[in-house]
């Protein structure tokens, strides 16, 4: 993430403009294309993986694995956090061609085909973890009801959690639904295609909703 922070904010303030501009095509311009995509993967799988973790320890604390991820074996999730999006990314780090617009607008251009690719391949893993995260939430809201009655303080921490998360959950539907509107906006939309150098290329914009 700062990653993504940094080499967005260099970008858009112009400061090293003539760097960006001259070395675009040594992976400068496809990188800050490619890690739009590769901080969503990373961003949504972190979700999914904290409300597993809730889901399993509050509805499943006896099974083997909550001991797992809990006690013994605690780095595992960590490492899933960034393999998982590391390998899923695979396809689309392999995309090299992506241009800025000029010196002076350091927009990002791709071609329509890495366009299409890089928000199918994202409305893909955000489907995905956004169906498995609304299953976690309501296993845990079942849990929770079942346990209504119950005035013990850990019910009563758990509830209070649930709550909070339940803004983790909307911040996702958001980025859910904006993501299917990208997808759908680079099939259908013929408004935002120019020619440059006999290809159409898509202006670049970032799907993750600001915040």
């Amino acid at each position: 993430m700062g990653n993504y922070f940094i080499f967005w904010t260099l970008r858009v303030s112009n400061i090293f403009s003539n760097f960006y501009w001259s070395y675009q095509s040594y992976y400068v311009a496809a990188w800050c294309f490619n890690q739009i995509y590769i901080s969503i993967y990373i961003r949504c799988f972190g979700v999914l993986l904290a409300s597993f973790q809730r889901y399993i320890s509050l509805c499943h604390s006896s099974w083997r694995i909550e001991q797992i991820i809990n006690t013994s074996h605690r780095w595992i999730l960590p490492v899933l956090q960034w393999v998982v999006p590391g390998c899923f990314s695979v396809p689309l780090v392999a995309v090299t061609h992506a241009v800025f617009v000029s010196p002076d607008n350091l927009e990002v251009m791709a071609d329509q085909a890495n366009i299409t690719l890089a928000t199918s391949m994202a409305v893909v893993f955000v489907s995905v973890t956004f169906i498995e995260c609304a299953l976690c939430y309501g296993a845990i809201l079942r849990f929770l009801m079942r346990n209504r009655l119950d005035s013990s303080t850990a019910i009563k921490r758990e509830r209070r959690l649930y709550l909070q998360m339940l803004g983790l959950f909307a911040a996702f539907v958001l980025v859910f639904v904006y993501n299917v509107m990208i997808f759908s906006f680079s099939l259908y939309t013929n408004s935002t295609v120019k020619a440059s150098s006999s290809q159409k290329v898509f202006r670049i914009t970032d799907p993750t909703p600001s915040k």
